[in-house]
């Protein structure tokens, strides 16, 4: 499986972007590889958006989970919890 990691810009996060993905990754099979640039290949792409504005541009075409601050998917969460939500979505796909 390759998981697509697109982030927003970072200028006005209220979440930690880069713990919380390093978060999922360890959470992850290690079998898993990313990609950061070049998402047509991806199984899935995980949007990170450090704030609910949620500018990262979203790749058309593609099955995405989205983090806009505190939210995933319109779902509002306690920071230490959405890495073991953004698990749970992958997992149900």
């Amino acid at each position: 499986m390759k998981i697509g990691i697109k982030y927003c810009g970072g200028c006005n996060p209220v979440i930690n972007r880069k713990r919380l993905v390093k978060q999922v990754m360890q959470q992850l099979p290690d079998d898993v590889s990313y990609e950061y640039f070049d998402f047509n290949d991806c199984d899935v792409v995980l949007v990170v958006n450090g704030c609910s504005i949620a500018c990262a541009e979203v790749p058309s075409g593609k099955d995405i989970i989205m983090v806009a601050g505190p939210t995933i998917d319109g779902w509002e969460y306690p920071e230490d919890k959405l890495a073991d939500k953004v698990i749970e979505k992958w997992s149900a796909r």
